[in-house]
């Protein structure tokens, strides 16, 4: 899974926002330059909002941190 941002309207999408697609279409959706790879946007917000990725949180969880 691997999420866009739009660049052009596409289907039901229009400029600027984000959805998740499987790995190959998000793929084909970036390599037509209808879409950017949306992730490095959602890891800076996620930062931005002091949130930590998911794995990030499980690793510590185990390690008993908080």
């Amino acid at each position: 899974m691997k999420s866009v941002r739009f660049l052009k309207t596409y289907r039901m999408y229009q400029v600027d926002e984000i959805a998740g697609f499987s790995d190959a279409e998000a793929n084909a959706l970036i390599a037509a330059k209808v879409a950017v790879d949306a992730t490095p946007l959602l890891v800076r917000a996620a930062a931005a909002l002091g949130l930590k990725r998911q794995n990030e949180t499980a690793a510590n969880a185990m390690a008993g941190e908080k």
